[in-house]
């Protein structure tokens, strides 16, 4: 097993209490390696793969930034990296088996033909109805121009029908690069928008050309770094193999910006996801979608608006889905109500989608994606929570839905950047008021009318909010019969 300790010079763990006044240089080194560690890495086993690989927290807090969440989120999304702290090891890959990490090359063979068949086969009926759509070549049209372990880089893409899926390799060999060290989660975003697909940057065996595409992403490694990336390539092909093999099995899928199945509303955004993991319908996706955010300390108006919102859904229309963060609150209590309306609804997470986060929502969890929804999140699979990344999964909410209805919130608070970032994606915002409200007290109707935003009061004007929610949300053809379904419902 892997332990903190094991990435610890011997002379950082004396025993001895350590004096952080002591102005001497070792002291002085100690002290900064260990806030170091502390600050940008998490070690820990991957759980999903048995095979000891460290999987890896993605926060990085650049020196001198301001505490400050969202304008560490926008500067996140902009900013040149950091210089990297640490890179990948082959040393810090841990077996407990006390066998090789990554197969020979005849049990590679065994294991394509084998292994992989098998674990796809056994998930081919649960993903047949909302499979990506694969782009096929010969595996014989493969050249021989790989690696030394060559039938493993040939294999990663390999599908259960013996062809190379290009979006399984892809996958892998994005799994694969962000097992490195000292790529960052801008760096792999970075990477994965270049023109060169992932897959190919892995395949190469020209240091100086997979150094070329890491200068394109502005990843500040050096041709050190580059030759442990080689050193170690196996071994992380295989971890990544295993993995997405795993995520498969428990239903999630890995969709790519490229792909025609990716949700092409999330392109919208600042900085968009080059990648999403999901749990749950594709389907989901094709339907017009309403957001639905706010505090996670309601008062009784609070529950009230977000449970109305909920019993109101069906009138709206048959086809649209919500889409909320799953945070404890509102977002919670209207994935509830879209359940018990029987609407899909849609959970965007900003940690990985293994993470048990927030607690105790596994059930529900499980009752989004029995019912039509899914659960989403650009992180991967194990990473923890983080405050800045929440203000970035804010905007893939926002991008997600066509209107945004913000349930009892604060101009500053974690739901003021859901609807900034609607407003700057020109998404319809809907505040709702009751009827006894002073707008004086809420300052937040101003700010949203700012951003185009518009506020109704109910009970009172339910007619007026449906009728815009419909136009907004429902398309030409449809809002004969949506009309009928308003007036019956009112």
């Amino acid at each position: 097993m892997l332990s903190i300790t094991s990435f610890i010079p011997a002379e950082t763990l004396s025993n001895e209490p350590v004096n952080h006044e002591h102005t001497d240089k070792k002291s002085k080194t100690r002290k900064v390696f260990l806030s170091a560690l502390k600050e940008r890495l998490r070690f820990q086993a991957d759980q999903n793969t048995g095979t000891g690989i460290i999987s890896r927290d993605f926060r990085t807090t650049a020196e001198g930034q301001p505490n400050n969440n969202e304008t560490r989120a926008r500067q996140f999304i902009s900013r040149e990296p950091a210089p990297a702290l640490f890179v990948w090891n082959s040393k810090m890959i841990a077996d407990t088996t006390d066998s090789p990490v990554g197969p020979s090359k005849d049990s590679a063979k065994e294991e394509k033909t084998a292994t992989v068949t098998e674990s796809e086969s056994q998930t081919s009926d649960a993903a047949s109805t909302n499979s990506i759509p694969d782009q096929e070549v010969s595996v014989a049209s493969e050249t021989s121009e790989v690696m030394e372990a060559g039938d493993l880089i040939s294999a990663v893409g390999v599908n259960g029908t013996g062809k190379t899926d290009v979006w399984r390799a892809e996958s892998i060999a994005l799994l694969a690069l962000s097992k490195v060290r000292g790529l960052g989660f801008q760096n792999m975003r970075a990477l994965a928008a270049l023109d060169t697909s992932l897959y190919e940057m892995v395949r190469t065996n020209d240091k100086e050309q997979f150094w070329g595409y890491l200068r394109q992403a502005k990843c500040r490694l050096s041709l050190e770094h580059v030759d442990r990336w080689f050193e170690s390539r196996r071994e992380l092909l295989m971890a990544a193999r295993e993995q997405f093999v795993v995520l498969k099995k428990q239903g999630i899928s890995l969709l790519h910006a490229k792909q025609d199945c990716f949700p092409k509303r999330l392109l919208d955004a600042q900085g968009p996801p080059q990648w999403l993991f999901v749990r749950g319908d594709l389907g989901v996706f094709e339907r017009p979608m309403l957001g639905v955010v706010g505090t996670r300390k309601p008062t009784e108006d609070g529950l009230f608006l977000a449970r109305y919102i909920g019993a109101a859904l069906p009138a709206i229309s048959g086809q649209i889905a919500t889409v909320s963060g799953l945070a404890v609150g509102i977002d919670q209590i209207v994935h509830r109500e879209s359940i018990r309306s029987k609407v899909p609804t849609v959970a965007v997470l900003g940690t990985g989608i293994l993470a048990d986060y927030p607690s105790g929502t596994a059930g529900l969890k499980k009752e989004i994606c029995d019912g039509g929804g899914a659960i989403v999140t650009e992180y991967f699979p194990n990473e923890s929570y983080a405050k800045e990344n929440f203000v970035l999964r804010n905007r893939l909410q926002a991008a997600l839905c066509k209107a945004l209805i913000p349930v009892e919130w604060a101009v500053q608070s974690g739901t003021a950047h859901t609807v900034r970032f609607s407003g700057g994606m020109k998404r319809s915002i809907v505040c709702l008021r009751m009827p006894q409200w002073q707008d004086d007290a809420h300052p937040e109707f101003a700010a949203a009318i700012e951003l185009g935003g518009k506020v109704f009061t109910v009970p009172g004007e339910e007619n007026r909010l449906f009728e815009h929610l419909g136009h907004v949300l429902v398309n030409d053809d449809s809002r004969e019969q949506t009309a009928h379904q308003l007036k019956l419902f009112t």
